[in-house]
């Protein structure tokens, strides 16, 4: 059960009513699916069936958009293998350390074998569950934007490019479960196709460029 009520003010008033299956005790609760513009602070969460037997001891909202920085940031407080690629007797190998990371401001802050460590770069950082989790979320989002966008427009592929479309099918995957359940009329309509593109970052650069050439 859904109701909006839209206001002159450019706000909205949202009560959504959802049948859920919930265990005993303490437990996790998330709810995807939400608006990025929404105001957490005027978010409440409620029983109507046993409303004094079901309490909420934490709520957080978490929207952003995946960049390098915010993904490592997710990781403060806990273990992560860095890698490196270094030079040694004309070879090039990887050398892997195992580090803490304590705290991310303006560059982050290592615990290494009982060490703190600043300004240690890696060439990239082995993914654990949290990083998959973060894949996983930002690609149901990306899928539900472009259900939205085939909606209207119908297109036959979707590529996506730029920095995110490095993370291939780690992003592309749930992006397209994503897109087949949010489809408007999946039943009635051809499901467009979603790629990485091949130029993947490059790809704003070299369009703009033979837009250049052409004019």
């Amino acid at each position: 059960e859904l109701a909006v009520t839209v206001y002159n003010s450019d706000i909205a008033l949202v009560r959504d009513v959802r049948n859920l299956r919930i265990p005993r005790g303490t437990f996790d609760l998330r709810f995807m699916d939400i608006a990025a513009t929404i105001n957490p602070a005027t978010v409440h969460f409620r029983s109507l069936t046993e409303p004094a037997r079901l309490g909420v001891l934490e709520q957080n909202y978490e929207y952003d958009l995946l960049d390098p920085e915010k993904l490592l940031r997710k990781y403060v407080g806990r273990d992560v293998t860095l890698v490196r690629t270094v030079q040694q007797n004309g070879a090039t190998r990887e050398e892997a350390v195992t580090a803490r990371l304590l705290s991310y401001n303006t560059q982050p802050v290592w615990q290494i074998n009982g060490e703190i460590v600043t300004g240690y770069r890696a060439d990239h950082i082995r993914s654990d569950p949290a990083a998959l989790e973060c894949f996983e979320t930002i690609g149901y989002w990306l899928g539900q934007g472009l259900a939205s966008l085939a909606a209207v427009l119908d297109p036959g592929i979707f590529l996506v490019g730029g920095g995110v479309a490095d993370a291939g099918d780690l992003l592309l995957e749930p992006a397209r479960r994503a897109f087949a359940l949010r489809l408007t009329g999946a039943g009635h309509r051809p499901h467009a196709e979603i790629r990485a593109a091949v130029l993947g970052n490059d790809a704003g650069m070299v369009g703009a460029a033979d837009l250049a050439r052409t004019l």
